[in-house]
């Protein structure tokens, strides 16, 4: 019965949750709150209340269903690829990368734009990374699996390269699946 809702769950309610996600630009506060919301769901599928005190790592292993941010990342991360390769200039590509702030800026840190996730993990040449296709899933694979490691374990191992290659692929592929390593912290509640 909990397999059947959680696929259910994973058919029909995220997608209508992560509508629209590629073209939004991903705070820490909006991954808050998609987070809270999928762990809401989670928690009442599993029958368990915040009062029980059960950490959210061991809420995930028992659930064994994929992050939304890490969905919300991923699909961001095809959709730029996709509009970086647009040719010309077309409404798709307008309205994306649309900017509507006008005027003077105000004071305190600029705000997050819908290109800095790009710009923080292939650098200020994104869009010409993106119209490499091979290269630019690299990036995303790397993106998705630094994220998996800083999410699961205590010690993140961060791979970190300047230019990309396929050298981090086979390094990846080498060491176990982050997702898979994960911690059992509380072996005497299951």
């Amino acid at each position: 019965s909990r397999t059947i809702k959680f696929n259910t769950l994973e058919v029909c309610v995220y997608p209508v949750l992560l509508y629209g996600c590629q073209t939004w630009t991903l705070t820490s506060k909006l991954k808050n709150k998609i987070g809270i919301c999928q762990r809401k769901m989670q928690r009442k599928i599993l029958g368990v209340t915040i009062r029980d005190r059960i950490p959210n790592t061991v809420l995930r292993q028992r659930a064994q269903a994929t992050d939304i941010e890490h969905l919300t990342t991923s699909k961001k991360w095809k959709w730029g690829g996709h509009v970086a390769r647009l040719k010309d200039n077309r409404w798709t590509y307008k309205t994306t990368v649309w900017d509507p702030r006008i005027g003077k800026r105000t004071q305190g840190r600029p705000r997050r734009r819908w290109a800095d996730l790009f710009k923080e993990h292939a650098g200020r040449q994104w869009s010409r990374l993106a119209g490499n296709r091979e290269k630019w899933r690299c990036l995303g694979y790397q993106l998705c699996s630094e994220w998996a490691v800083n999410k699961w374990t205590a010690r993140p191992k961060v791979i970190k390269f300047t230019q990309p290659n396929m050298k981090w692929l086979t390094m990846l592929e080498k060491r176990a699946h982050p997702i898979r390593r994960r911690p059992v912290p509380f072996k005497g509640l299951f």
